[in-house]
């Protein structure tokens, strides 16, 4: 979202709520509100927006990444372990996956890809 990049985040914001009072099952718009909110130091916030994503769309990659950069910072690595082994099944080459794996590992974390039950 241009206006998020630009650092207007309440202009992000308003314009995505207007997103999804047009259409409520839109998981993009409640993912970047969700980026929105946790770039406004609501994490709280973002971690709502991020959950009703995945309601609508449950592997959507921005929502998965961002929920489990939340549970990264608040300590919570297996819950984070568990959202980062659902991108790389789900979506291994997305910038999202390379962006928790790096996370992990400047928390000094070590991940291991998951095992695919049917190689």
């Amino acid at each position: 979202m241009t206006a998020a990049k630009a650092g207007r985040l309440a202009d992000a914001r308003r314009l995505l709520e207007e997103a999804i009072v047009s259409n409520p099952a839109n998981a993009r718009a409640y993912a970047e509100l969700g980026a929105v909110q946790g770039a406004s130091g609501n994490p709280k916030l973002a971690r709502k927006y991020y959950v009703i994503a995945l309601s609508i769309d449950p592997i959507f990659p921005s929502a998965l990444s961002g929920l489990a950069r939340l549970n990264i910072e608040a300590g919570d690595k297996e819950a984070a372990r568990l959202l980062l082994d659902k991108l790389r099944l789900t979506c291994p080459a997305c910038t999202e996956t390379r962006d928790i794996e790096r996370a992990f590992g400047e928390a000094g974390v070590r991940t291991t890809p998951p095992v695919n039950p049917n190689p």
